[in-house]
């Protein structure tokens, strides 16, 4: 009826006189009440093909959207489209954004950036959606690990994909994922100095004299080096030529209240670590108050002790001119007793 056919087994299909499952449908399927599925069509290979995927999540801090990196393999033929953003779970949801994408990488297995153009304010613990309407970008078979889409319910198929949340600041040649204010590249300003904190002693408590500064420093290993292709090729700012600092994960076994996440990934996945040297600057000033303590230990120790070596020195000479003016009394007394005679 109207293309629908019920065989004797029970099973129904749609599309097609020979139904392998309880329910066969040969063709699109369009629903129209949120749902897990969206739209799907039968390639002539067997395969299903997805037109659109879409996947939930919930976002772990309040923030905008700034990009979205999603996992794309050597299967994908075509890597443009658009992405929507939507609230709740399903694309059924009330549109925050949309984002044309073009030319993300094919032909390895990598993580392809998205950035969006206008980001969407999202809110943290709440249930948000990204959609992805394309000319299959990342369709594939059940084979594949990263396609993706809730439409599967495969954990292994998920799309795989991560976000970055920016807090609310300033990006400058760049967008900002974890800072009030970021810059790609060099900052400068027409004069030195005036970069000013807050540091009165009234909004501060449990104050603690920093001690051993220079064995802390000791400890500390300042490198040149220079940046990687790879991340030179996404931060354009960065140039050919070599640069001074310390070794994040290093730092942060000596300081490690100082080193924190970036908000910016390596292709693996994992995290780039970032790290606040201004400890370096205060514990160098307390290493030279260290030498000049120990300076004016070791010379007021000496100053007693050639105090003492002179006191000595004195000492010795005066019992010296004594001896010798003893001896020249003697030796007037007898000149004057020749005389006499």
């Amino acid at each position: 009826v109207g293309g629908v056919l019920f065989n004797s087994d029970g099973k129904i299909g749609i599309g097609t006189e020979t139904p392998e499952a309880l329910l066969d449908i040969n063709g699109r399927l369009i629903v129209r009440t949120p749902a897990a599925v969206d739209q799907t069509q039968e390639s002539s290979n067997g395969i299903t093909e997805v037109n659109s995927w879409w996947q939930s999540f919930t976002p772990g801090r309040n923030g905008v959207l700034a990009s979205v990196d999603v996992r794309v393999n050597e299967t994908n033929p075509n890597a443009s489209g658009t992405l929507e953003i939507r609230e709740g779970e399903g694309p059924f949801g009330s549109l925050l954004a949309t984002q044309a994408f073009t030319d993300l990488p094919v032909g390895a297995t990598q993580w392809a950036s998205i950035p969006i153009d206008a980001p969407p304010a999202l809110q943290a613990g709440q249930q948000y959606t990204f959609r992805f309407l394309n000319d299959h970008a990342f369709e594939g078979n059940t084979s594949d690990p990263y396609p993706g889409g809730i439409l599967r319910g495969n954990p292994e198929a998920d799309m795989a994909f991560r976000t970055f949340m920016a807090a609310p600041g300033v990006g400058i040649g760049r967008t900002p994922t974890n800072n009030t204010l970021e810059v790609a590249g060099s900052a400068s300003k027409a004069t030195a100095g005036d970069w000013l904190a807050n540091s009165d002693r009234r909004i501060k408590t449990d104050v603690r004299t920093i001690e051993d500064a220079l064995g802390k420093l000791d400890r500390v290993r300042l490198v040149s080096f220079e940046y990687t292709d790879d991340y030179k090729k996404t931060h354009p700012g960065v140039g050919d030529r070599r640069y001074l600092n310390v070794i994040a994960q290093e730092f942060a076994r000596i300081f490690p209240d100082h080193v924190k996440g970036s908000g910016e990934y390596l292709p693996d996945g994992s995290e780039i670590l970032q790290v606040d040297t201004y400890p370096l600057t205060i514990y160098t000033a307390a290493a030279i108050q260290q030498l000049r303590a120990e300076k004016d230990v070791e010379l007021q120790a000496l100053r007693a002790e050639k105090a003492a070596e002179l006191r000595a020195l004195r000492a010795e000479k005066d019992a010296e001119i004594e001896s010798l003016r003893v001896r020249l009394t003697k030796l007037e007394d007898v000149i004057a007793t020749l005389h006499q005679e």
